[in-house]
Order: C-alpha cells, then sequence, then structure tokens
C-alpha cells in the first residue's frame, strides 16, 4: 500500500526536526556558521523537513542522499521565495546540520 499523506505525522515530523535543531543551535557546529547562515538557519532545516514530507512523504528519520538533493537543488530554489542571502545559506547550513546530526547519533 503506498504511502499517503498525514497531517499528523507531518506535525510530529517537524516537531521532531524542531527538537534536534534546538540541539544544534547549542553545538559548536552552528556558532561555525555565519551570522546570517545563523539567522536563516532554522527556515533552511524547517523548509527541508517540510518538503522532503510533503513530496515524498518521508519523515526526518526516514532521510537519504537522493531525498536530500532533489530538495536541495530543486524545491527549494523553485518553491521557496527568499532574499539571495537565504540562497547562499542553505548549503552551509545543510552541510552543518546534517553533520552535526551524524555526529549526535
Amino acid at each position: 500500500m503506498a504511502a499517503q499523506y498525514s497531517t499528523t505525522v507531518a506535525v510530529e515530523n517537524l516537531l521532531k526536526n524542531r527538537e534536534w535543531f534546538s540541539a544544534f543551535e547549542l553545538s559548536d557546529n552552528f556558532d561555525e556558521l555565519s551570522e546570517t547562515e545563523q539567522f536563516h538557519a532554522f527556515a533552511i532545516a524547517h523548509a527541508v523537513a517540510e518538503l522532503i514530507y510533503f513530496i515524498q512523504l518521508k519523515t526526518v528519520n526516514e532521510w537519504e542522499p537522493n531525498d536530500l538533493e532533489e530538495v536541495l537543488t530543486y524545491n527549494i530554489p523553485v518553491q521557496i521565495a527568499a532574499q539571495d542571502d537565504f540562497f547562499a545559506a542553505v548549503a552551509p547550513v545543510m552541510k552543518s546540520y546534517l553533520t552535526y546530526l551524524g555526529q549526535s547519533s
């Protein structure tokens, strides 16, 4: 049976991402980001978590490299309206966030 979108799962997914992000904000990985990158970091992490679930029905625990590649190289640039500094922050923020998550697990 194919997976179906669930608002409950979507909210739980975003709450889990928020929990992880709150810990990330206290890490050396976050401190190494520029002030502008730190400013955009939560919006970027939130958008990635939301888009991967909405498009691929995968929670933050199920992310795979190809999921991230699609969202980061196609969905974020096409589906999000933001200033250039937001888009410039996407790669360093996600690299730092994913590194932190990998070190924490």
